[in-house]
């Protein structure tokens, strides 16, 4: 089964005590200009020698790709833009997903004993299948499993 995840901003926060007002981006992955220093186990679209072509070489399963929206690199994907902006200038980061698959991830230093907020905006660009998200820090999962909203579009903030 396949499942589509388009995700926008990865955040990492750090709170200087319990009141959340006070927080401190540490860690933003907005994914302009494009591929950050972030890793996934998902191949990097268009795949070899293959034009980047929406129609005729769309994005496939566990392929993703760094765009300004989904249509362009999968002509059976909605079109909409960043989720900051909403005029098609930012990037997203644009997945088609796989089950038990990292999809992004990235090594953050912080400080023992500090508090942290992680949230994560993602939406779906494909109805049949919304993504089901398990974020995870140092293999600990955060909270429950989140399945995104099957609304083409609807950037959804996830923060355990």
């Amino acid at each position: 089964m396949k499942k589509l995840l388009v995700v926008y901003y990865v955040i990492l926060s750090f709170f200087g005590g319990l009141v959340m007002a006070n927080a401190s981006i540490v860690y933003l992955e907005d994914f302009d200009p494009g591929p950050g220093t972030f890793g996934t186990e998902y191949t990097e679209w268009p795949v070899g020698m293959d034009p980047a072509d929406p129609v005729t070489n769309p994005l496939d399963a566990q392929e993703y790709a760094i765009d300004t929206s989904p249509v362009n690199v999968h002509s059976g994907f909605a079109n909409y833009f960043d989720h900051t902006s909403g005029t098609g200038d930012g990037n997203m980061m644009i997945l088609n997903g796989a089950l038990s698959t990292r999809e992004w991830y990235d090594t953050v230093s912080v400080i023992s004993g500090q508090l942290y907020r992680f949230s994560v905006w993602a939406s779906t660009a494909e109805q049949r299948n919304p993504a089901i998200l398990e974020l995870k820090i140092d293999g600990t999962t955060l909270g429950s499993s989140f399945t995104l909203s099957s609304q083409l579009g609807l950037w959804q903030e996830i923060s355990p």
